[in-house]
């Protein structure tokens, strides 16, 4: 939603941003809570994606409650009907609610290569170790642009005090208008080489089609972000640009009033995107409960039951007698892979089971064997 230059009384955008801020950030914290539900209670083991994401939730907090402050006093309206004191609470709101955004969204990236660099866990050979030394390289780029971003922020007007004091007489401020366009410029870059980095690693996985295509999918839900990092970048060229026409911010309370809604957004649907992969366990534990089918036959008395999960019998399991009888080539490689991503995950439909017990003995199901090709 770009901000329009059209200066009529009464006009307030405030509730409205209020409304999506915290929309945005309860639909990110639904997915964090899964997150750690599914980490915690199927997976039993959390990692530096998990801690790193976290604090991103965290930090997605005091966005909204910034952004909520600033439309308290005034964010949303135009600049004429709001009095000094109240403007100058809504820049030094405003100048805390930048800082928080590059700190969480640094979080959300640290957090995606966190877990792309978890994938390469358990692979051996040049492309996997180059994938290691990359994911290590982008993170000590990400961080030094962050932290560049942050302090330039921090020390964006001389005196500090002079960034939320209208009426100081003595300050010397850089042009923001640049600094945002340049610092979300390279933002979208960021995201979009996020979005393509895992894609020529997942080609040369040793998996079966069918879970490489769910993979592609899963990480290419990173162009959510990247579409909001882009609506971000084109809601400051564009009122940059109207400011400019104006030779001067006539209207800043007004015409910037969806720029930190756009950041929020941003760091919310990240944590979003760097989540989505970590629920595949939950999405196999609430598929296998729908699609397991234990029954009984009635001519033959007989009792089918599904693979998952294993039952034994005569010291074997069902598992072990399923792995045997598959081909070597659609055996997954037994890597950190395997924790957020199963081929039964994403089912197509719901199958029969390929084993069933009659009198007590394991028997395999004649049509689904022969279905099977086995």
């Amino acid at each position: 939603m770009v901000a329009h230059s059209v200066s009529a009384p009464n006009e307030n955008q405030g509730p409205l941003l209020n409304r999506v801020s915290v929309a945005v950030y309860s639909v990110s914290v639904v997915f964090i809570a899964l997150r750690f539900l599914t980490r915690g209670w199927i997976v039993r083991k959390y990692g530096l994606d998990d801690l790193l994401v976290g604090v991103a939730v965290v930090l997605g907090a005091v966005q909204t409650a910034t952004i909520s402050l600033e439309v308290k006093y005034g964010l949303g309206k135009h600049v004429q009907e709001i009095d000094i004191p109240d403007y100058n609470l809504i820049l030094k709101f405003k100048w805390v609610n930048m800082m928080v955004y590059y700190i969480a969204n640094w979080s959300v990236k640290m957090s995606i290569l966190a877990l792309y660099h978890r994938i390469g866990v358990g692979h051996k050979g040049l492309p996997w170790m180059l994938q290691s030394k990359v994911v290590i390289m982008i993170a000590g780029v990400i961080t030094a642009f962050t932290t560049a971003v942050f302090f330039a922020e921090l020390l964006a007007c001389q005196p500090i005090s002079a960034t939320w004091k209208v009426e100081s007489k003595v300050r010397s401020c850089m042009d923001m208008s640049t600094f945002y366009t340049i610092q979300a410029s390279i933002n979208v870059a960021v995201d979009l080489l996020l979005l393509v980095f895992p894609m020529p690693l997942l080609r040369i996985l040793n998996i079966d089609k069918r879970k490489k295509i769910a993979l592609v999918l899963i990480f290419s839900i990173g162009i959510i972000p990247l579409v909001a990092s882009v609506i971000r970048l084109v809601e400051i060229v564009v009122v940059s640009h109207m400011d400019a026409m104006a030779k001067l911010s006539e209207d800043p309370s007004w015409r910037w009033a969806w720029v930190p809604v756009w950041g929020q957004i941003e760091v919310d649907v990240g944590i979003v995107a760097a989540s989505l992969p970590s629920l595949s366990p939950l999405l196999k534990k609430f598929w296998s409960g729908v699609s397991t089918q234990l029954y009984t036959t009635h001519p033959q008395h007989s009792t089918l039951i599904e693979l998952q999960p294993p039952s034994t019998h005569s010291g074997r399991t069902l598992s072990t007698i399923e792995n045997k009888i598959r081909p070597e080539s659609v055996q997954s490689e037994g890597t950190e892979l395997d924790e957020f991503v199963d081929l039964e995950a994403f089912p197509s439909t719901p199958s029969t089971p390929r084993f069933h017990l009659v009198n007590g003995r394991i028997e395999e199901n004649v049509t689904q064997a022969a279905a099977s090709g086995y």
